[in-house]
């Protein structure tokens, strides 16, 4: 009887894990999130991308529902529904439009929910759902245009270079070293 419900218990979690599996087909990206919230100035309108990707799993194309959950008031999705082949990543712009009223220092959360579309053929289809939540922080405009951030990609090529010259010095030192406690 105790080996029986083992046995059971174990098949159980055996098909929960393949179900888990083929269901993990999909995620969401975003360059926005709780501690790095996107900064617009009142009046100010942009298009951000947040990312659908089918990576993992089984190799079909994923049927994904988007809703705009909260943010109404300065957020809106272009669809509702997405298509997202296996190996692939899709694109889901979301226009943010901060209205000319919003005062510097609030903060609008945003959050849009994404869930698989499960086909119903008979069976129990489960299905994922994700949230992308982030704040746009209203910060005052700026005079000084951004600086382009390929000056720090130089600092980054110029410290690797400082970091292979010295190591390269160091194991020249090195043989030098030993080369002459050989000759002695």
């Amino acid at each position: 009887m105790k080996n029986k419900f083992i046995h059971s218990v174990g098949i159980s979690f055996l098909v929960v894990c393949l179900l888990a599996v083929n269901s993990l087909a999909f995620g969401v990206s975003s360059s926005y999130w709780d501690g790095n919230p996107l900064k617009m100035y009142p009046g100010e309108s942009k298009k951000i991308l947040l990312n659908l990707q089918n990576n993992v799993g089984a190799e079909e194309t994923v049927a994904v529902s988007a809703a705009l959950v909260s943010g109404e008031e300065i957020a809106s999705l272009e669809e509702n529904e997405y298509s997202v082949p296996f190996g692939e990543n899709v694109n889901v712009p979301v226009e943010i439009s901060v209205p000319l009223s919003a005062s510097v220092g609030s903060a609008y959360p945003i959050k849009v929910s994404f869930t698989t579309i499960t086909s119903d053929n008979g069976g129990v289809g489960l299905g994922l759902a994700f949230d992308t939540v982030f704040e746009v922080t209203i910060v005052e405009k700026s005079t000084i245009p951004e600086e382009p951030q390929t000056r720090s990609n130089y600092l980054v090529w110029i410290l690797l270079v400082i970091a292979i010259l010295i190591v390269f010095y160091f194991l020249l030192w090195k043989k030098k070293n030993k080369e002459e406690k050989n000759n002695k």
